[in-house]
């Protein structure tokens, strides 16, 4: 039982990448960013984080 039960870990957290790799907009995102970043374009972080979605925990 105890292989088990980390196969369903693992098998969970495969899926959770799979989930952000897929995530095409924020693949986008991340793109610009790192573009600006090596362009020397710089934002704030207010403006970083008024575009981001947040979890309440």
């Amino acid at each position: 039982m105890e292989s088990l039960d980390k196969l369903k870990e693992e098998n969970m957290q495969l899926r959770k990448a799979l989930a952000v790799c897929m995530n095409v907009s924020l693949i986008k995102k991340l793109s610009e960013a790192v573009e600006r970043i090596n362009n020397g374009e710089y934002i704030s972080e207010e403006e970083f984080f008024s575009d981001s979605v947040r979890e309440d925990a």
